[in-house]
């Protein structure tokens, strides 16, 4: 039987939440905004409109996430940096990326747009595997 620690994973979804933030808000979101077409007045709407259900929302997928991603660290058998980095690496090379390079050749997606979202997948990620790791 395979064990996740749920404590682990809710504090990996929030930490998710919380690299989000940081990454498309102060570091990034001025990037962000442009490559998307976000001008002031769309993100005014938006808060106007509420955002609390996008967070919830996007809390729940950060959590689905993690949950996931503490289900294939234990699926290894092994708690160790040295299996969970290239595990993390591998599952954002093969399954993140090549859905984000679709975004650019089918939708028209600026390639910048995929290089920024991918990083931050890259970080998300082994953000959240560190938390998985520490608290096992």
């Amino acid at each position: 039987m395979i064990y996740v620690n749920w404590i682990g994973v809710i504090v990996a979804g929030v930490v998710g939440m919380v690299v989000g933030a940081l990454w498309y808000g102060p570091l990034f979101g001025k990037l962000w905004a442009r490559l998307v077409g976000m001008t002031q007045e769309k993100m005014e709407e938006a808060k106007q409109k509420g955002m609390a259900k996008s967070y919830v929302i996007g809390l729940i997928g950060q959590l689905v996430t993690a949950y996931v991603l503490a289900y294939l660290i234990a699926l290894t058998g092994s708690y160790s940096i040295n299996v969970l980095v290239p595990l993390v690496f591998w599952i954002w090379l093969g399954l993140i990326m090549p859905i984000m390079i679709g975004g650019s050749l089918w939708e028209g997606k600026p390639w910048k747009l995929v290089l920024l979202n991918g990083a931050y997948y890259i970080v998300v990620l082994m953000a959240m595997s560190f938390v998985l790791l520490y608290l096992k």
